[in-house]
């Protein structure tokens, strides 16, 4: 009864929590509106395509599992704003759920109850939780196949003699593995270390198993990216910075700077924002959390359980992966790992002392009480950004510098001539709420770069934001040398978004001059 009494519990409360603190505020990295305009571009028959873009590629970054689950929320009559991020807080609850059932079959009923609880109640997940992004969904497979795998191999002591598992539960298990790595390309390490432990099991049918029905599908996939050109998940790891190409490719020098900032990044940051809501912690509760969560892994390793060697593999991904994009939403596959394993180390110490259930019930109540002014303000906030949504501002809580972005989109709905191409920094949070096609801007500051694009691509308008230094960097000095080929949308434009049309793709008409001084556009 455990097993499902107390993960039902967690999630409910979770569920609660979250709707609380519901908002409706966008997020604003650009990955969610790409999710919904994959979604679209399936449920409007038009297959897995780049539908913002105006060449209308394949699209080849993302595994389809998630925008598929977008295409059914869409069809079902969830927008954008409310519905389908209602959806996201449903999946999370699972999510939770989930991840309270391994607990139970992997845990004492304390160290479960702990590290539950701490799921259940993690600011930052209830932050999360709205947002229409694959990191909830690729948590809820990764944590049922591990769930699953663990109940093919009957949750036997890992040194007794092994026998051939279950088909039936091979293939729940191998099904999904499959759907983590095909909600999100992070999930190969999921399916490395599932070959290596099945290998180590000498499970040799359940190989074959999943080997049969993951090799096809991973070769279509791998082979539409090829066809596709597409350089997939590898081009950011190669680059030093993905939004500075004049940098080249990484080399081992700045590939172990990147691994030191991540490491201190998620150690400082992150980790705290995890548990905290906040990153005010820093070192003073980052070190001695990630030592325990260490202690607490080394204890299992020993055993050489799927999730033991699954853990390290995926946080080396996270380790190597570009900096700049680091984030606590990417520890969420682990987090019931992490909680874990903290959880028992804690009640090691715990054990040493000559109360130890008062202790661990001390450490519980101690950190639920730390964690509840951050779960009072994600209440209080997001009664505020409800507030502000009924009263029409379709933005709530977000910054200034996003929602006149986002502003300026909406404003020129439908004021554009048909298949009208905009160059913008966030293309495809453009192109849902302006519903005009759209494609990055050439992150290089030579107007030949800019004019040429905008040539080939009948791009005849640009978005001049101020929401990072990239067009500070790259656009600021071009329009301070061809002043004269552009002019402002005054209309639609906002204070921290310009829409300028471009004029001209000859050479310039003018040689210097003012990026403020640019005239309006005398025909709107």
């Amino acid at each position: 009864m455990m097993n499902w009494v107390l993960p039902a519990a967690l999630a409910l409360l979770h569920l609660i929590l979250a709707l609380l603190a519901f908002r409706q505020a966008p997020f604003t990295g650009g990955d969610e509106t790409t999710y919904i305009s994959l979604g679209q571009s399936l449920l409007h028959g038009r297959g897995y395509t780049d539908i913002w873009d105006p060449a209308t590629p394949p699209h080849t970054q993302y595994p389809p599992v998630f925008a598929v689950m977008v295409a059914i929320g869409l069809s079902a009559g969830l927008g954008p704003d409310v519905g389908l991020k209602l959806m996201m807080i449903c999946l999370s609850a699972i999510a939770v759920f989930a991840s309270c059932v391994f607990l139970c079959r992997t845990a004492a009923r304390g160290v479960a109850f702990s590290a539950g609880i701490f799921l259940a109640i993690s600011p930052e997940i209830i932050r999360i939780a709205p947002a229409v992004l694959s990191d909830i969904p690729f948590w809820i497979f990764s944590i049922v196949a591990l769930t699953l795998w663990l109940w093919a191999d009957g949750d036997r002591a890992m040194g007794l003699q092994p026998t051939a598992m279950n088909v039936n539960r091979v293939a729940a298990a191998a099904a999904a593995t499959l759907a983590a790595y095909f909600t999100r390309s992070a999930g190969l390490p999921l399916l490395v270390a599932t070959v290596l432990w099945l290998t180590w099991r000498k499970q040799t049918r359940a190989l074959v198993i999943i080997a049969s029905l993951a090799l096809p599908l991973i070769l279509l996939w791998w082979y539409r990216g090829h066809v596709g050109g597409a350089s997939g998940y590898l081009a950011p790891f190669l680059a030093v910075d993905p939004y500075d190409p004049s940098l080249g490719t990484i080399g081992l020098r700045e590939l172990a700077q990147r691994v030191g900032a991540n490491a201190s990044a998620y150690m400082t940051r992150h980790v705290s924002w995890l548990v905290f809501g906040n990153p005010t912690n820093g070192l003073v509760f980052g070190i001695p959390f990630v030592v325990a969560m260490l202690l607490g892994w080394a204890r299992r390793i020993r055993y050489l359980s799927l999730p033991d060697i699954w853990f390290p593999l995926y946080l080396g991904l996270l380790l190597l992966w570009p900096a700049t994009w680091s984030g606590s939403r990417f520890l969420l596959p682990v987090v019931p790992l992490i909680a874990l394993y903290v959880a028992e180390t804690i009640g090691v110490i715990a054990a040493m002392t000559s109360f130890p259930k008062i202790i661990a019930a001390v450490v519980v109540i101690a950190g639920a009480a730390m964690i509840s002014p951050a779960l009072l303000q994600e209440a209080r906030d997001g009664q505020v950004c409800r507030e502000q949504y009924s009263l029409g501002n379709k933005f709530p809580c977000t910054e200034s510098v996003f929602s006149d972005f986002l502003q300026t989109a909406e404003n020129m709905r439908g004021k554009l001539p048909a298949g009208s191409v905009v160059l913008s920094r966030k293309p495809t949070l453009f192109f849902v709420h302006s519903g005009y096609a759209s494609r990055l801007y050439p992150m290089y500051a030579e107007a030949d770069s800019l004019f040429g694009l905008s040539a080939r691509i009948g791009a005849r308008y640009l978005v001049v934001d101020q929401i990072s230094i990239l067009a500070d960097r790259y656009l600021q000095p071009i329009l301070v040398a061809r002043p004269a080929d552009f002019c402002i949308m005054q209309g639609v434009s906002t204070p921290r978004a310009k829409l300028l049309r471009i004029e001209s793709y000859a050479p310039p008409s003018t040689t210097g001059g003012d990026s403020t001084n640019i005239r309006v556009c005398a025909n709107q």
